[in-house]
């Protein structure tokens, strides 16, 4: 949950690749997924973010979109209530 609330504030993330937090982003930016004991590509991420402020601004935008967009309530409530039906549309067909 931690980087989705960052990314909630704005903040681009680095989440690892061999756990659920790779699911948090795709390709529209707001951070990067990095493999374990990979330093460089994260290395290089913050050294972008911290030396291009115009690219800063669009990851900062982009984490914020992305949670805007997945994360909310109302689409998990969506997302939830489609499991639900789904499920009761098989069981009522058996």
């Amino acid at each position: 949950m931690t980087p989705i609330e960052a990314m909630a504030c704005g903040v681009p993330v680095i989440v690892g690749d061999q756990d659920g937090s790779r699911e948090i982003l795709d390709d529209s930016g707001g951070g990067i997924c990095v493999s374990p004991g990979l330093e460089e590509p994260a290395l290089d991420y913050i050294d972008r973010l911290k030396t291009d402020s115009a690219y800063f601004s669009a990851e900062r935008k982009a984490a914020r979109q992305r949670v805007e967009a997945v994360f909310t309530y109302d689409h998990f409530a969506q997302k939830t209530i489609a499991v639900l039906e789904k499920l009761l549309h098989q069981k009522g067909s058996v």
